[in-house]
């Protein structure tokens, strides 16, 4: 098994794109994004906090205005009067939620394929997703051509540092 430092060293350097942004990261801005955020799995006690399906590349500062919001149907959010938008996160009234432009299907594929493995996370999806259909929503988006090879370099450097990858292959 390879270290924590390691894998986190891994995961900068074989995915050098920003999860929500498609960006390319200098690598001195690269931080490990968590797609569940850590703080909203401490009552499961799961190892999901290391797994690689969970941890992808930031920005730095997407990463520091992300937080642990939950995520959120864009459309649905701005509708409503009164909130805040800055680099897909919107906040009123003291509540944030993180409403990325891009990557809908590729974090729900990541939060899917860790399903598979911790069936409990079922039970906290309402701290990960604003509204229950959002997971179900973006999983029915069709890939873009970079979430599709994100997603395979993502998984090829999960094989090579695990000799496997959990594959949610969804019928659509």
């Amino acid at each position: 098994m390879i270290g924590k430092t390691s894998v986190h060293q891994l995961v900068r350097f074989y995915q050098p794109w920003d999860v929500y942004t498609h960006h390319f990261v200098s690598p001195q801005r690269r931080t490990i994004e968590h797609v569940i955020p850590k703080s909203r799995l401490k009552s499961l006690n799961l190892s999901v906090n290391n797994d690689l399906h969970n941890l992808w590349m930031a920005d730095v500062t997407v990463n520091q205005w992300r937080r642990d919001y939950r995520f959120a149907v864009r459309d649905d959010v701005l509708a409503t009067p009164g909130w805040e938008q800055h680099m897909g996160c919107v906040r009123h009234a003291g509540r944030g939620l993180y409403c990325p432009a891009q990557s809908h299907r590729l974090i729900a594929h990541s939060i899917a394929s860790l399903m598979l493995q911790y069936p409990r996370l079922e039970e906290k999806l309402d701290t990960v997703f604003d509204s229950p259909s959002c997971l179900d929503e973006w999983l029915a988006t069709p890939w873009t051509d970079r979430e599709q090879w994100m997603r395979i370099q993502h998984e090829n450097m999960i094989e090579a540092v695990t000799g496997s990858v959990r594959r949610f292959r969804p019928l659509s």
